[in-house]
């Protein structure tokens, strides 16, 4: 099966923590719905959010190793660091 690499950072532990983890959320269910029904067109998704602390330096560091490491094919919605 083809899968489409989806990544994210966002603050999941501090001052945006509650809009943060809806977001995820939300993200999580929409790929599980699309992955159930059997993709698009034969892709399917995988989620990979990472929690940047709401600090911008981790936001970019997170950014380069989902990227580089987890070789995620797009980058959603960044959400949160100033």
């Amino acid at each position: 099966a083809n899968v489409l690499k989806i990544g994210s950072t966002m603050d999941l532990s501090k001052g945006v923590k509650g809009l943060s983890e809806g977001y995820k959320g939300g993200m999580m269910l929409k790929v599980q719905d699309v992955n159930v029904s059997g993709g698009v067109n034969s892709l399917t998704f995988q989620l990979n959010v990472a929690d940047d602390l709401y600090e911008p330096q981790r936001a970019r560091a997170n950014i380069l190793e989902i990227i580089k490491d987890l070789q995620i094919d797009l980058v959603l919605a960044p959400l949160g660091t100033p």
